[in-house]
């Protein structure tokens, strides 16, 4: 009893398994579980927070899942039970801890012919030994080399001397953008481990210290595919923080599952068990899978994030909230007729290099203001006569669509958006949209050309969250300059998210906390629209080259079309 498109699996601690003292209320517990969501797999941990299950504990849980043709697998989480931080991760340079994760590894690796670590092997420690080990390196550097070391000494080595056939998978968190400051490795772990796994946690966009937008929960899985093509083993989401609005966990399912993943994790069975998440998990993942057949590729614009890069924290992720369809890759892609580029790509050396050859052979490039700000002095200015200000406007009043020397079209929010002012060189660059403060404005987003190819900047604020604030016009026209060769663009207010496969078909989902009727534009003339959830086609209507409609959605509930 398999969903038709995924394998659902669920995580058991190894607290909860060393807990069980009632074999038979567990069992109970496990089958009203399995009355809602359709279990093919379940992760048994013996080791976290310094608590090592006995063998005879794990081997009772295996047998008993095995019968009921349920596949396990191994899980560690590589926690001390003291420490300053609220994660008390190990010290990989203290012999004590390294033994007992070692010791936890070969237990695991002999019951399991698959290893997941869970995303906590990582290091924080600043103890007296890791300071002087560190010597005059940067923290990020010695911990990735830690890392490193310590993944095959204490990880892979004695994993497969043990059982040279299990499979070892890491398995990365939802905070990508700070990976390096705690030693997580995208550049060479990945290659290094049979496998790897991801995190798509996205919780209480507010009330939560990562602030991360849910369009992550779509997208990270398909940038960890990018990493490590073929061995992304899938994705996990757990229920923290999503207590004050049921919506954000069902919203983490579907949309992990929009990626296409083959497998997804629910976190974790005792935290489940007896409350209403296993409904809402099966009713998700239920749903969504009905879909997921008619989905092709998912399909975007390439947003460049090199390894051990930081800038613009999720700011991708934040316009995917706004209806723009990004995919993250850590390569610069070449082939790609548009890219976008935050202040993460200034890590690359020769970024300069790379969009001044995009841009020369006729193609498309939207940098935001925080990279031409990263990159001043290093030969942003070959490119374009911008200059990010040290002044600050906020703007209520918005114009868009040039006529001769004014605007077509000004739209109006309630409270202003506090905007970075960029200078730019009149007739050099043309503004497409720009913010209004007085006899003021500041310029949303423009372009100007270098070679055959059209450079757009797109002056972010400073609460990248205000983007969803931006009227619909001034977001349609980022979403045109985003578009590239896609053939569906969105013309709605936001937070609306835009998911795009390369069959012709697309998911549209709201997150507004209301009803709205959102409009999305064709570019196909007398095209019709078929509702993937019960066969319904739709008309539009004839637009400039294309064919425009409206659709009603719902907060919290997505469509899926395809375009006959």
């Amino acid at each position: 009893m398999n969903y038709t498109h995924f394998t659902a699996a669920v995580y058991f601690t190894a607290g909860s398994l060393d807990h069980v003292r009632d074999w038979d209320r567990f069992q109970q517990d496990f089958a009203e579980f399995e009355r809602h969501v359709k279990v093919g797999k379940v992760y048994l941990e013996p080791f976290r927070s310094n608590l090592l299950v006995e063998r005879e504990t794990l081997q009772r849980f295996k047998a008993f899942f095995s019968e009921k043709g349920i596949e396990t697998a191994g899980g560690i989480t590589a926690t001390t039970d003291c420490g300053p931080s609220p994660f008390h991760t190990l010290c990989y340079n203290d012999p004590q801890h390294r033994q007992r994760l070692q010791e936890a590894v070969e237990l695991t690796a002999e019951l399991f012919d698959e290893l997941i670590l869970d995303d906590f092997f990582f290091t924080t420690c600043k103890c007296p030994s890791c300071i002087e080990a560190k010597g005059d390196r940067p923290w990020e550097q010695f911990r990735i080399e830690t890392m490193r070391r310590a993944a095959e000494e204490l990880i892979i080595g004695p994993a497969k001397r043990v059982n040279p056939a299990c499979k070892v998978v890491i398995k990365y968190p939802n905070w990508y953008e700070s990976f390096q400051s705690a030693g997580f490795d995208l550049e060479e772990l990945p290659q290094r481990f049979d496998g790897i796994y991801g995190g798509t946690e996205t919780r209480d966009p507010r009330y939560t210290q990562q602030n991360i937008p849910r369009y992550l929960s779509y997208s990270l899985p398909l940038f960890f595919e990018q990493i490590a093509p073929g061995r992304n083993g899938g994705a996990w989401f757990d229920l923290f923080d999503s207590y004050n609005n049921l919506n954000y966990y069902v919203e983490q399912a579907h949309l992990t599952l929009f990626s296409k993943v083959q497998e997804v994790t629910l976190f974790c069975f005792d935290r489940m068990a007896g409350t209403v998440y296993p409904s809402l998990a099966g009713f998700a993942l239920e749903q969504t899978d009905k879909i997921l057949g008619q989905l092709g590729t998912p399909i975007g614009i390439s947003c460049y994030k090199p390894f051990h890069s930081k800038g613009e924290d999720f700011l991708p992720e934040t316009l995917g909230m706004v209806g723009v369809p990004v995919l993250l890759t850590p390569e610069f892609p070449k082939n790609a007729d548009t890219v976008l580029l935050t202040a993460d790509a200034a890590q690359d050396s020769a970024i300069i290099e790379k969009l001044k050859a995009h841009l020369v052979a006729g193609k498309t490039a939207v940098v935001t203001s925080g990279l031409v700000q990263a990159l001043a002095g290093r030969g942003i200015e070959e490119l374009a006569l911008w200059r990010v200000s040290q002044r600050k406007m906020p703007v209520n009043d918005f114009a868009i669509e040039m006529l001769m020397c004014g605007f077509r079209h000004v739209e109006q929010i309630p409270e202003p958006i506090l905007l970075p002012v960029v200078e730019y060189g009149t007739n050099d660059s043309w503004p497409i949209a720009v913010g209004i403060d007085g006899c003021q404005s500041a310029p949303v987003l423009l372009e100007t050309t270098y070679g055959q190819g059209r450079l757009f900047l797109l002056t972010t604020p400073d609460n990248f969250s205000d983007l969803y604030r931006i009227p619909p016009r001034v977001l349609t026209a980022i979403r045109q300059a985003l578009k590239g060769d896609t053939n569906v663009v969105l013309e709605s207010e936001g937070p609306i998210s835009l998911f795009l496969y390369d069959n012709d078909t697309f998911i549209i989902e709201s997150f507004l906390p209301h009803h709205i009727e959102a409009q999305i534009t064709i570019a196909k003339q007398s095209a019709r629209l078929k509702d993937l959830q019960t066969g319904v086609e739709h008309t539009g209507e004839p637009t400039d080259g294309g064919t425009r409609f409206k659709i009603n959605l719902e907060p919290s509930v997505y469509r899926g079309y395809g375009i006959i």
